[in-house]
């Protein structure tokens, strides 16, 4: 018979050595050593902490979020502790119930702290989060997108091009993308506001940003369809609990309003903070101290080692326009007849001898009818139509589609800033120049990653030394836009252009910077191989030596543009005249020689005349981009 006491001394020491070698567990929680073992351990400072209160990187005492909805502390937004300690006490101590309990309204939190701090979900109250719940399951995150829409010019906030993210559940495929949602940032603008106010209230913070979260076929069908933008979607290596952070953390921005800013707190940024959030340690918004545009943000998350996958979605007008390149001029002409409805889809039979042809023939009209159809509301007629052809399709034998050639990726192209150095001759004395530019792509730079025929710089400054004389500033361009696109029977874009900033102006052997306002619209069609273009313009100016300081001038330009194999080419010939009768005759002549993706020569001549003068010059700059 074993002896009692001796049984119970080996049972205690079988249990405590079996104790000792067993990882320890989540005590029950008090608050207060809670908030005593956070101090200790400095978790208000904490990369992820600051990275979840959205404190600007480098900063403890700043949050971008002004939201006091967004914070238990009032002094929330300024001290992150005190956002710590408040978390805390309301996570235990909160009366609230159901969805507003903090428990539901900040899961992310909840989670970091319990990995830190080691407290059990037990000792938590118990609300139901329906919503929460709800929400997170009908988002069923497993991996993560990053989305770019190319640019889209005949909207100031997307001239630049626009990224959003992508919530992909498991098994999600390439053709089943309508299971997915969307992650997109944005200015809430009220109705009403033009483009001039946007772009003022964009740059001066005059706006509330908001995360909104909507299926991503519908964001689909406002960029491929309603504004002809191609779509890059780059899938991230990101695990199914890295993307369930980003989304939890997501559920705890909704209805919070940032400021935004269109030059550094806009869509790509608020969009690295998240991807700053699921992945600790990335420190991705860091990288863009004073600006950032949406292409920047994917080299940014490429070069981070980031993208497993990358897909192109051609936009309707990219599908329509390389479909009717395969067609010669007769059925081109065929196709939009159809189109138009003129002609019935019947007629491919007498005028296209082989069904291949024929269906690519009908292919096309449909392609055009669609397009056209995208923006009008519904119509009975254009319906049937549209049914008939494909019933028409249906019945013709062909080969399968060949979809529009994959162009250069976005972040293939040369880099948004741009520094020239460069050394010419200005009525016959030599001068050195160098200029900056912040942003992003004109007319002659590479082409490879840029939408053709358009153009947005931002933020140029131009330097020329004149031989024996003291440097001076000739050029200050605040934004320049120019959109250059020729039509043909499917397409009929208008050309346009708006240039603002200083200029320095001569007369009289003096010159001053000038500021000045131009603008001009018209249209460009094929020549010569290249583009011919032709627009009326107008410029307001101010310069004080003239006789009327304030003045406009109407205007005509010609352009053309080639994409020689060195590099583009472009002729210019401007004329215009002022109220007082100065006019002012610009030709010009630029080449650019491409060393590489950022490496660029550039050869600039022209002749400027103007009431009374004439002046001769010629540039050869060194390029680089960065």
């Amino acid at each position: 018979m074993v002896n009692s006491g001796s049984a119970g001394k080996f049972v205690r020491k079988a249990v405590l050595l079996l104790l000792l070698g067993l990882p320890a567990s989540p005590v029950c929680a008090d608050v207060q050593s809670l908030l005593q073992k956070a101090g200790e351990r400095g978790l208000a400072l904490h990369p992820q902490w600051l990275a979840l209160l959205h404190y600007e990187p480098g900063s403890t005492t700043s949050s971008f979020v002004d939201d006091p909805k967004f914070f238990f502390a009032p002094s929330g937004n300024r001290d992150p502790a005190a956002e710590l300690n408040a978390t805390l006490r309301a996570l235990f101590n909160s009366t609230e119930t159901g969805n507003q309990h903090p428990r539901c309204r900040f899961p992310a939190r909840l989670a970091w702290l319990q990995e830190q701090l080691g407290f059990r979900t037990t000792d938590l109250p118990t609300p139901d989060c329906a919503d929460f719940t709800a929400w997170r399951a009908r988002l069923d995150p497993d991996s993560i997108t990053l989305v770019f829409a190319s640019a889209y010019l005949n909207s100031p906030s997307s001239m630049y091009g626009h990224t959003l993210l992508r919530i992909d559940p498991p098994g999600q495929r390439d053709d089943s993308f309508w299971l997915s949602y969307g992650v997109n940032f944005g200015a809430y603008i009220p109705e009403g506001d033009n483009s001039i106010a946007y772009a003022w209230r964009g740059l001066a913070g005059g706006y509330p940003g908001l995360f909104a979260v909507q299926p991503y076929y519908e964001r689909i069908q406002k960029y491929a369809r309603l504004e002809n933008r191609d779509l890059w979607e780059y899938r991230l290596n990101f695990t199914p609990a890295e993307s369930g952070r980003l989304v939890d953390h997501l559920w705890e921005l909704r209805d919070i309003n940032f400021d935004y800013y269109f030059l550094d707190e806009n869509c790509s940024y608020r969009l690295l903070e998240l991807l700053d959030v699921a992945r600790p340690g990335l420190n991705l918004a860091a990288e863009f101290p004073a600006w950032v545009i949406p292409i920047d943000t994917v080299r940014i998350v490429e070069e981070a080692g980031l993208v497993t996958d990358t897909q192109w979605r051609a936009a309707h007008a990219t599908a329509l326009a390389h479909q009717a390149q395969q067609l010669d001029d007769a059925e081109q002409l065929l196709a939009v007849a159809i189109a138009e409805g003129s002609v019935a889809p019947a007629a491919v039979d007498t005028q296209v001898a082989a069904d291949a042809r024929r269906r690519l023939v009908l292919l096309t009209a449909y392609r055009l009818l669609r397009f056209r159809q995208d923006r009008a509301s519904r119509d009975s007629t254009v319906a049937q139509r549209s049914h008939a052809l494909l019933r028409a399709i249906s019945q013709l034998d062909g080969t399968s589609e060949l979809p529009p050639q994959r162009p250069a990726a976005p972040e293939a192209g040369h880099h948004s800033a741009r520094a020239d150095l460069g050394f010419g001759y200005r009525d016959g004395r030599p001068q050195r120049s160098v200029s900056l530019r912040a942003a992003y792509h004109d007319l002659l730079d590479n082409r490879a990653g840029y939408r053709d025929g358009a153009a947005i710089t931002m933020g140029r400054i131009a330097f020329s030394k004149p031989s024996g004389e003291s440097a001076q500033l000739d050029d200050v361009e605040v934004i320049g836009i120019e959109s250059v696109t020729p039509r043909d029977r499917f397409f009929q874009p208008v050309s346009w252009q708006v240039h603002t900033g200083w200029q320095r102006q001569y007369r009289d052997a003096e010159s001053q910077l000038a500021p000045y306002v131009d603008a001009g619209g018209g249209m460009a069609w094929p020549l010569l191989g290249g583009t011919g273009a032709l627009q009326a313009t107008g410029r307001i100016e101010y310069f004080a030596l003239r006789s009327r300081n304030l003045d406009f001038a109407p205007g005509v330009q010609l352009d053309w543009l080639r994409g020689w194999r060195p590099g583009p080419a472009r002729l210019r010939i401007r004329l215009e005249e002022f109220s007082d009768g100065d006019e002012r005759l610009h030709m010009s002549f630029a080449q650019q020689l491409e060393l590489g993706p950022d490496r660029a020569l550039r050869l600039t001549a022209g002749r400027l005349r103007s009431t009374g003068e004439s002046s001769n010059y010629w540039n050869l700059a060194l390029q680089h981009y960065f």
